[in-house]
């Protein structure tokens, strides 16, 4: 390798430094603060105890627990972060030009201009969602309770896709739509209070009412409503709601990509499947009209204690048990909550690139330890686990870096991970590199530094999971390259 290559990817590195040597989540000189922005689905709309014109379930004097509360009081006790605090200001009714709005009181709350993580739940109100649910029982915008004729929804399924279009950026805003702001406008705008090394987590939604050919048989063939909804008009709200959650997948991806670079990462968790229809079992899906529903159905709260029809389509304290327990879980897994992880990526690992020599590695204030072998020096940083490095003496420079444990996967994309959490993780930037059919072995790469270097996933299709990946130059692999670097 040239001495101007190896330059050339040191001045790649220092541009990227940000995103390669950013501080894990929880690593951060000051303790790590928690806003929970968004509307109902976060605030607690639905759960008894819930308080406020916001409806916030702070499990503060009551026993309601929204998911963010839930999650942070489920991480508080990892020792691998600490917690200044976690401020709960979702607000029942908010649409995505609330948000900034939210966080100045998050930050008043808090004593924080910045928030190292950002959880919510916005887009439901933009696209007018409750009231395409009150045109659907018969009631819309009418006292609650009178007729409103012809029955079933007032809106196509073509008109809530041009709604979400809207709130994604991808049509102009018009008839139907509330507010001004699209989903890259929100993120931005988040991403400007959130630090370098922050994580923002954006929760989708459930669906609302479960397919009609899962229903009680004696509901599907005598009395075809769930909830007042008719059984024709649960295929377009199932569709709306899958419709809006890709959309919402999409626009994170997206912003993900534009704020790599700050060292902040964006996440999508899409609840309608974990936990609300986890699997084809019925003991596993909790819909309304399901077994064992998670969500309120139509109802006036006054079981409740409270007259709020708003209640009505919302998680039950269940469901946002649950949620607040795949959050957690996303959290531990996805999102680096140890001090010594370091994310691989298409051009390195860390603040160490590929192409780096030793000396430039320690010119840098690492502690690089190196191991001599037959073909290849196999380099080491103490307190950094999970990796191997090798640099070939024929160059003398870093070639190879390869994950076999820990938590430094690329984009939290571990080795044991299914094929499907990879693919869900990097989309269309995940790109098909060959199959070894003799070995089992799928292969895909994420390519960086112009497509000269990759991140090479190397997926066991026996068992449908992550076995192996590494960062090397392209044509330099092993499999399917055929060329072996240090033997």
């Amino acid at each position: 390798m040239t001495t101007s290559r190896t330059w050339a990817m040191l001045w790649l590195l220092l541009g990227t430094f940000i995103v390669t040597g950013a501080p894990a989540f929880g690593s951060f000189d000051h303790p790590t603060v928690w806003a929970g922005i968004g509307d109902s689905y976060s605030s607690g709309e639905g759960i008894p105890g819930a308080r406020g014109p916001c409806q916030r379930g702070h499990h503060q004097g009551t026993d309601a627990t929204a998911w963010p509360v839930g999650a942070y009081e489920l991480l508080i006790d990892d020792e691998a972060v600490v917690f200044q605090g976690m401020g709960l200001v979702a607000c029942t009714g908010a649409i995505t030009d609330d948000a900034e709005g939210q966080l100045d009181e998050a930050s008043d709350r808090l004593d924080r201009s910045e928030f190292e993580i950002v959880t919510l739940s916005f887009g439901g109100n933009n696209i007018g969602f409750a009231d395409v649910l009150l045109g659907c029982l018969d009631v819309n915008n009418l006292p609650w309770g009178a007729l409103d004729l012809p029955g079933g929804c007032d809106v196509s399924e073509a008109e809530m896709r041009d709604r979400i279009d809207m709130l994604a950026g991808k049509a102009p805003i018009g008839r139907g739509y509330r507010g001004s702001v699209t989903l890259p406008q929100l993120y931005d705008r988040i991403a400007d209070r959130v630090p370098s090394g922050g994580d923002v987590l954006v929760v989708g939604y459930p669906h609302l009412v479960e397919e009609p050919d899962r229903w009680p048989r004696w509901q599907r063939t005598l009395l075809p409503y769930c909830q007042g909804i008719q059984k024709r008009d649960v295929p377009l709200i199932r569709s709306a709601t899958g419709y809006l959650n890709e959309q919402l997948a999409l626009a994170v991806e997206d912003a993900d990509e534009r704020h790599h670079d700050e060292g902040i990462r964006f996440h999508f968790l899409d609840v309608s499947r974990d936990p609300y229809e986890f699997s084809e079992s019925p003991d596993d899906r909790h819909a309304l009209c399901s077994r064992d529903p998670w969500l309120n159905g139509l109802t006036t709260g006054i079981s409740s204690g409270t007259l709020r029809k708003e209640r009505s389509f919302h998680p039950t304290q269940e469901g946002h048990r649950n949620t607040a327990r795949v959050v957690a879980d996303y959290f531990r897994r996805s999102v680096r909550m140890d001090d010594g992880a370091w994310e691989l990526t298409p051009i390195g690992i860390g603040p160490i690139a590929l192409g780096m020599s030793a000396e430039e590695v320690r010119a840098l204030g690492i502690d690089l330890r190196t191991e001599r072998g037959p073909f290849c020096d196999a380099w080491k940083v103490p307190g950094v686990t999970g990796i191997r490095m090798a640099a070939p003496r024929s160059s003398g420079v870093l070639e190879s870096i390869s994950i076999i444990g820990g938590r430094s996967g690329a984009g939290g994309v571990v080795p044991g991970d299914s094929e499907a959490e990879l693919l869900n993780r990097f989309g269309a930037r995940l790109k098909s590199a060959g199959r070894f059919p003799e070995l089992n072995d799928r292969y895909y790469r994420l390519y960086g530094n112009a497509g000269e270097t990759a991140v090479q996933f190397t997926v066991d299709t026996s068992k449908g999971e992550v076995a192996f990946e590494e960062a090397g130059y392209v044509g330099q692999f092993y499999y399917p390259d055929g060329n072996e670097l240090c033997a």
